[in-house]
This record gives structure tokens, sequence and C-alpha cells, in this order.
């Protein structure tokens, strides 16, 4: 497919032509699309692709009556997004999963949940209030995966004896 990106404008087809690579575009053109979804709406919208993933119970919600919102999907829905975490740059939660779940946020391929996938998503957890424990799994697990911590000023609040 062309690369609808205008910094490139056919560059990389014109370089293989001058060099006596036969280049051919408009084959499977969906799935090429499809192949580089995640690209060509960054560069058509300039834009993240986003993706969200939400474990669900029938009626609708993210946790059981109980408030347990841990393995509320079966294992084949819970490999699939193992699968996306292996594809995306970043996983993102809010801190009250982290506190209310202490997950990992790493993907993993397999049936054996400590084998991971070769390709991290960057864990990032958004906290305003700075609430994330330090012996969160997320923060005690760095060599799996990196962790992003977003905060506010609210976790710092600026007081005269402060300043």
């Amino acid at each position: 497919m062309t690369d609808p990106n205008p910094m490139v404008k056919g560059r990389g087809i014109a370089a293989l032509r001058r060099v006596g690579i036969t280049v051919t575009t408009g084959i499977a053109q969906e799935e090429a699309a499809q192949l580089n979804r995640a690209y060509l709406h960054w560069v058509t919208t300039g834009r993240p692709y986003v993706i969200l993933k939400a474990g669900m119970t029938l009626d609708g919600k993210v946790a059981t009556a109980k408030g347990e919102s841990r393995w509320i999907t079966g294992p084949r829905a819970r490999q699939e997004a193992h699968r996306f975490r292996s594809q995306v740059d970043a996983v993102v939660v809010g801190v009250g999963t982290i506190l209310h779940d202490d997950p990992t946020l790493t993907a993993r391929l397999s049936d054996r949940p400590l084998k991971l996938a070769s390709r991290q998503p960057l864990r990032v957890v958004l906290d305003s209030q700075l609430r994330t424990p330090p012996t969160a799994t997320v923060c005690a697990k760095q060599d799996r995966a990196k962790t992003l911590i977003v905060t506010t000023s609210r976790a710092f609040p600026v007081t005269p004896s402060s300043i």
C-alpha cells in the first residue's frame, strides 16, 4: 500500500524502483490497511490508536455484586487481552485498579502465567493523588516492564511552608 504520510510522498516506492525492484500497489489494500491500522489512524488523524478492553459481567458491570473484579472473564478472553497487550505500546489503568486488584499489566502469552511475551507494553497508572503504593506489582516488577505513574499537583499540595 502507498504510505499516506505526507512527509514520505512516495519516496520509498521511488527508491525501490530506482534500484530495479518492481513495486505493485493496490493489491490486498484492505488487508494491508488492517495490518497497519494503528499507524494509518495516527498519520491521518494525528491521534493515537486506542483499544478499550473492559471485562464485564453478563449484566454489563465491571465487577460482581460483591465488588469482585478479578477473573470475571474466562480464560480465552484473558488470553486475548494478553495478546492485545503484546501488540500495544501502553496499557493504562486508574489507581483504583491498582489498589483493588494489584495487577501485573504484562503480556503473558501462554497458559503458564509467568511466561512473558518478548514485547511488553509501558504500564501507565493514572493517579492524581499519588496513592500507588511502592509495593504495588507494577512498581516492584520493573525488570518485566516499565511503569509510568501520571499524577497531578494534587499529589503535592503547595503550602506556604513548602515554598
